[in-house]
């Protein structure tokens, strides 16, 4: 006779036996809470804002770069800096105002840098009025690039506007 025992049969030793709080799920439900994000969605809106503020970055950045690249001599240009700068450095070359008026376009995109730099820092602090206060610069400058016929340039400033709105609204979810 074998005297192996069966999984099945009663007389298996109570260790074999599966105890409740291993009959359990190993995952435990979610509570659903619709006032505050859960942990995923969180994770989600915190990239969500950091990318919507980092936007201010590229523009101060390349805003300067391109004033940069102009008063070294060069002629190509980001499509993501600031039109007002452009257009600041386009007066000061065609009505040909030499070495003080380049200083004086490249101290102004400093001055345009240096503001968009405060509201990626500030933004980037969870605050609500550097990214509305930045965007209403950034859309007013989209305009005068629509008006100056930069309609590729508007593009792009519209669609970064999208991204700012959308790092706004990531702002507004987390509290």
């Amino acid at each position: 006779m074998d005297q192996t025992p069966q999984i099945n049969e009663p007389s298996a030793p109570v260790s074999q036996q599966p105890t409740a709080a291993a009959a359990q799920p190993a995952r435990q439900e979610k509570e659903l809470n619709f006032l505050l994000p859960g942990a995923d969605e969180r994770s989600k809106l915190e990239a969500q804002f950091k990318a919507g503020s980092g936007w201010f970055y590229w523009i101060a950045g390349l805003s300067l770069l391109n004033s940069v690249i102009l008063f070294a001599g060069g002629s190509w240009r980001f499509i993501f800096g600031l039109g007002v700068t452009q257009l600041m450095d386009e007066i000061v070359r065609v009505a040909n105002l030499g070495t003080a008026g380049q200083v004086i376009a490249l101290l102004f995109a400093l001055a345009m840098a240096a503001l968009f730099g405060v509201f990626g820092y500030l933004s980037g602090k969870k605050m609500r009025w550097p990214f509305i206060t930045g965007m209403v610069f950034y859309l007013l400058d989209g305009l005068l690039l629509l008006l100056l016929g930069g309609y590729l340039a508007a593009a792009v400033h519209a669609y970064v506007l999208y991204r700012m709105f959308s790092g706004l609204t990531a702002v507004r979810k987390l509290g």
